[in-house]
């Protein structure tokens, strides 16, 4: 089966007629209880008033009115939007104006006075920042026959807007009624301008209810009659609507033929605000169109005019499209740069809704770039602001972009309950659009869940609904996902009749991405039948169309797969240049990535981009005597493996900080301050009893803060001028590994796949490829063998039979091919994913029999690295480094309670527990931000043997040649001291952090209380320990689990290990599990006597020591000594 994937949308944001912004569409409330400001100045005829209003202010205004006289006032709107209301003598509301909602617009008020009085004129502001207006008496005369139709009309259209603002199905069904009825009395009346403004508002209630029909007979209805009336400048307004009413249908050109005519009578009115408006349209249109670069020049060019105008709300709108464009473009530094421009524009405080619409726009990048955590608090912020004011259409929004982000995250269950939240709103908002989008992306979650026939089931519900809007580009995405699940259920054929649907779409309304992306799929199943030629032919079509909209992933994709049609189509030669162009696209994507993290999340999407790349390359091995495309596979199973850890390490050689900006440097220094306190926070918080708000407040500032940090590290590390050289650097090719290796060493590197694995042994004068088992065969032998490794077994149970049994499996599995070339050489392990979880070190020689358990630590050696361009990287950072004067510096049994009997018995001999705590378990702490509920966790126990520990490493130490600090002197001021660096080993015997979500909140635990019972910090942290300058050969961690961390594809386990290596130390012994703290120490005693007496090299101690361990009866089970693994240099 061709291995190249099919491609489905994610459907982020509906941009359909319910959603496109437009300026009159929200209604702010009365203003009965609005607060008057200075005293009510009179208001006669023919003396207009133009005043500055200030945000939320209220001006008061006197008239007086005989029974029976008809009062009409006008207030023409600049730069604010108001609302004005009639209060009677008592202050008793009378009548209510605020049906234009634009900045620049108009309100009338019109009322009849049934008695003589003197009544007061209130003019609200509904916007936060200043703006005028210009106050008019149009009308105080005795009563027509008509006056009280006039009055009815323009309080029909008031409670029509009030409607359409509670945006509920029924209530702006109801708006629909007053709008007609208004209507018909204007049409009674003979009043064209007010029809025309009342068809207006009816377009845009339509387009919200997205009945494009309507929506355009009436603004086509209104734009005739201002014309009719010589009105340019509403003229103007009415075609820029019916011109986004042709860009929300998909008619492109058409709408931006709409928006020149348009904007050319915008100018000729003088009309700067909507001049601006329209130039911001038209930016949406090219947009679409997918021409980003002529999308920015249209919103630069509004930009300036907006706040020429005034126009913060306009402004930060420009500035979010201009986020938006960015994102596009791949620029997601610069997208998020322009958000939080726009988000400072709209504060929550000021304006709830602008700014829950960037946050979910803020969402959707740092989704994009693999950063959910950073998505879901956007997310989770934009709920909270219209949960509270009740904008319920936006609410439903964000509940689908929220289930979207969990569902990235594979947390499917809860990717459903927003789902679920989102449809029910959407389908009591009458939100067709909504129903769709939320429909297609719970058929998403079921197929990532494997559950086809619910996904196709809710795909087709999302295509149905899609037809009934005749929204042709949401069918388009709803026929390539039938499409992409019929292929994955291996219907190759009912696929390619979705796929097809949706080409033609796609080529109907120039859809050149989307034509690209169903293009590709339809290659992709062509050769899954076998049709080699017609995949190359669709693939090949697909290619232009992925440049031209610079959609440069999409395009290395296709490359690689046009790579796989041209060698069954016995092209070699062609197939070789088109993997390689793929790949060096792929490269030069991830080098202009922002950031270490940036490009570690773009990595991790690409690949599987590398195991097809390594499944073709090994083809043409096997499939050609003599070819050296194993070689080239191995190559590019390097560069799949371990890129930041190997730009890091050379980052830490080049120094990048000298020279640094200072104030860049004090940033970061005052970023990590602030981490450290609130991380300390939240774990003493969650050692103890807590609120799920609390730890949720908690999480937030922690997320913030390393958002902060990471973004500061990064503005230093790209303004030094030594960075740059980091991203270029090459990983290893075959012939540069086998010089890394001395006669006695194989090199053991695995590759995963789907369809097959494989694995290089390489040797310093051969390199061997062999063929392996899927992925998923080897990944479920290994979860099986590892559970069984790190249970403790049963009192008197040595070995257990199962574990045996299914431990010489995996061992054939992964060894058996390659048996003859182990000899007892030491074996290198460069291994992915849960393989890293593995110690190789416990596993039976692949030859050995049921019956006797010979573990391969019997015969050799065990090291494990990251990469082998690691290793290179280790070597050329410390070769020729002065080695450290001390031996070794120890911390051990630090104290973690006030009620520590140490505590209460300073300067007397320290309490050591009993025998009785031998079963203690070394423990880590699972930090985990996102899990909060009520209740309790335990606190850090006393290791009491780590001191047992530390005495027994002393015992063989020189005289004055370590340092010991135990009890309160290990403490995290001895860890960071600048005194380690004497050391040449440094050994942590503590309790470990284990954060899964943010790996550099992961840690080491020392003291935390000070003699005197006081609290401090005693959490020595990964994102710290990068910082360290260290001179020592060998760090150990006599932690459990602290050689594990947060899996990264490409990058594997992101923890502690990664982050000493990182400070200067080559070798890094580290645990798998939780390890007993009794059978640790008397490893640990063992494994520093083969160094300081024996002088054994670390890796070959190490294996000493658990060869001696594993005879006694007590400890033979591996889970006592296997735990334990080396990290690094051997020699």
């Amino acid at each position: 089966m061709y291995p190249y994937k099919t491609i489905v949308e994610a459907r982020w944001l509906w941009l359909t007629l319910a959603t496109l912004a437009l300026p009159a569409c929200l209604f702010f409330g009365s203003t009965r209880s609005a607060a008057q400001s200075g005293d009510a100045q009179p208001l006669t005829m023919g003396a207009p008033i133009t005043r500055e209003l200030s945000g939320e202010q209220t001006h008061s205004y006197s008239l007086t009115l005989a029974a029976g006289q008809y009062l009409q006032v006008s207030v023409d709107q600049r730069g604010c939007d108001v609302a004005v209301a009639l209060l009677g003598p008592d202050g008793a509301w009378q009548f209510e104006a605020d049906f234009d909602n634009d900045l620049r617009g108009q309100e009338t008020l019109a009322w009849v006075a049934q008695t003589a009085c003197g009544c007061q004129l209130q003019i609200k502001s509904k916007s936060k920042t200043a703006g005028s207006y210009v106050v008019k008496l149009e009308a105080l005369r005795e009563t027509t026959t008509q006056d009280a139709d006039r009055v009815t009309a323009y309080q029909l259209q008031t409670e029509a807007k009030k409607l359409q603002s509670r945006a509920t199905a029924e209530a702006m069904k109801q708006a629909v009624g007053k709008y007609e009825a208004a209507l018909a009395a204007w049409k009674n009346l003979g009043d064209q301008a007010a029809q025309a403004a009342v068809l207006l508002a009816t377009g845009e209630l339509h387009f919200d209810l997205a009945d494009a029909k309507k929506s355009f007979d009436a603004w086509n209805e209104s734009l005739a009659l201002w014309r009719t009336l010589g009105r340019q400048k509403e003229a103007a307004r009415a075609l820029s609507n019916l011109a986004l009413l042709s860009y929300a249908k998909g008619e492109r050109e058409k709408a931006l033929a709409q928006y020149d005519q348009a904007l050319a009578l915008h100018r000729a009115a003088g009309d700067r605000y909507w001049e601006a408006e329209t130039l911001n349209r038209i930016g949406w249109v090219y947009n679409a169109m997918e021409e980003r670069q002529r999308a920015i020049e249209q919103h630069n060019l509004a930009l300036p005019l907006r706040r020429e105008v005034g126009d913060r709300k306009g402004e930060s709108v420009t500035l979010n499209d201009l986020g938006r464009a960015s994102d596009a473009l791949g620029e997601k530094q610069r997208a998020v740069e322009f958000y939080e421009q726009a988000l400072r524009l709209s504060p929550a405080n000021e304006d709830p809704e602008g700014a829950a619409q960037i946050l979910i726009r803020l969402g959707v990048v740092h989704d994009s770039t693999g950063e959910s955590q950073k998505a879901l608090e956007a997310y989770g912020q934009a709920l909270s602001l219209l949960e509270k004011v009740g904008n319920r259409r936006a609410l439903a929004q964000a509940l689908n972009n929220t289930g979207l982000a969990h569902a990235n995250l594979g947390d499917y269950g809860r990717a459903l309950e927003y789902y679920d939240q989102s449809l029910k709103l959407s389908r009591e908002l009458g939100l067709g659009s909504g129903v769709a989008t939320t429909l297609h992306n719970i058929g998403l979650v079921y197929r990532g869940a494997g559950e086809m026939t619910k996904a196709i089931d809710y795909h087709n519900q999302a295509l149905t609904s899609y037809q009934s809007l005749k929204n042709r580009g949401g069918q388009a995405v709803a026929l390539q996902a039938l499409g992409a699940t019929h292929h994955e259920l291996g219907d190759e054929r009912k696929a390619l009749e979705f796929f097809d649907q949706a080409l033609a779409l796609r080529r109907e309304l120039n859809d050149r991405r989307g034509e690209a992306m169903t293009l590709t799929s339809i290659g992709s199943v062509r050769a899954a039948l076998g049709e080699t030629q017609q995949a190359y032919d669709y693939l090949s079509q697909a290619l232009p169309l992925h440049r031209a909209v610079a959609n440069r992933s999409a395009e290395a994709e296709t490359l690689l797969g046009l790579a796989h049609a041209k060698y069954k189509l016995g092209t070699v030669v062609e197939a070789r240049a088109l993997l390689d162009q793929s790949f060096q696209l792929t490269e030069s994507i991830r080098a202009k990535a922002p950031g270490q993290e940036l490009r570690a999340s773009y990595f991790a999407t690409v690949q599987r981009r590398y195991e097809l790349g390594i499944d073709l390359l090994m083809r043409m091995s096997k499939d050609r005597s003599g070819d050296a495309s194993d070689l080239a596979a191995l190559a590019l199973n390097e560069r799949a493996r371990a890129r930041s850890l190997l730009e890091l390490l050379t980052e830490g050689g080049a120094n990048i900080r000298q020279g640094a900006d200072p104030a860049l440097l004090a940033q970061a220094r005052l970023w990590q301050q602030r981490l450290n306190a609130r991380a300390e926070a939240q774990t003493r918080l969650l050692g103890g009893k807590y609120t799920e708000a609390q730890a949720t407040s908690l999480a937030k500032e922690v997320t913030v803060l390393t958002a902060k940090l990471q973004e500061s590290e990064t503005q230093i590390r790209t303004s030094s001028p030594r960075y740059a050289a980091l991203t270029q650097l090459q990983p290893l090719n075959a012939s540069d590994i086998q010089r890394l290796l001395d006669d006695d060493t194989l090199l053991l590197e695995y590759a995963l796949g789907d369809q097959r694995s494989f694995l290089w042994v390489v040797a310093a004068g051969s390199i061997t490829s062999y063929e392996l088992a899927p992925r998923r065969e080897i990944e479920k032998a290994t979860r099986e063998v590892y559970a069984l490794l790190n249970t403790r077994p049963p009192r008197g149970v040595a070995l257990d039979p199962q574990f045996i049994a299914s431990a010489a499996a995996l061992s054939r599995m992964l060894l058996g091919p390659a048996a003859s070339l182990l000899g007892k050489k030491r074996m290198v392990i460069v291994a992915p994913g849960v393989l890293a979880y593995l110690p190789f070190a416990a596993l039976p020689t692949p030859d050995s029999n049921l019956k006797t358990y010979l573990p391969l630590m019997a015969a050799h050696e065990i090291v494990n690295l990251p990469s082998a361009s690691v290793l290179a990287a280790i070597r050329r950072e410390t070769d020729g480094r002065k080695p450290a004067g001390q031996t070794i510096a120890v911390l051990a049994d630090p104290v973690f309670e006030a009620n520590d009997p140490r505590v209460k018995t300073v300067g007397e001999q320290p309490t050591v527990l009993a025998a009785e705590s031998a079963a203690l378990a070394r423990s880590i702490k699972t930090i985990n931000p996102s899990s909060t509920r009520n209740g309790t966790r335990s606190g850090f126990a006393r290791l009491a043997f780590s001191r047992q520990e530390a005495e027994a490493i002393f015992a063989v130490v020189p005289r004055g040649a370590g340092m010991k600090a135990t009890d309160f002197t290990a403490s995290r001021a001895t860890a960071t001291s600048e005194a380690l660096s004497q050391y040449r080993m440094l050994h942590f015997a503590t309790h470990g952090l284990l954060n899964n979500e943010q790996p550099e909140l992961s840690g080491l635990v020392f003291s935390l209380v000070d003699e005197k019972g006081n609290a401090q910090d005693g959490f020595l942290r990964l994102h710290e320990v990068f910082n360290l300058k260290l001179n020592a050969d060998l760090v150990v961690l006599s932690a459990c689990e602290t050689g594990l961390g947060k899996e990264i594809k490409g990058e594997g386990l992101i923890g502690l290990t990664r982050g000493f290596m990182y400070a200067g130390v080559p070798r890094v012994v580290a645990s798998l599990w939780k390890v007993d703290d009794l059978a640790t120490a008397e490893l640990m005693k063992r494994f520093y006597r083969g160094m300081l007496r024996d002088n054994l090299r670390p890796a070959a101690a190490l294996r000493a020591a658990q060869r001696e361990l594993a005879r006694q009866p007590r400890w033979a089970a591996p889970y006592f000594w296997a735990g334990f693994v080396l990290q690094g240099e051997w020699k």
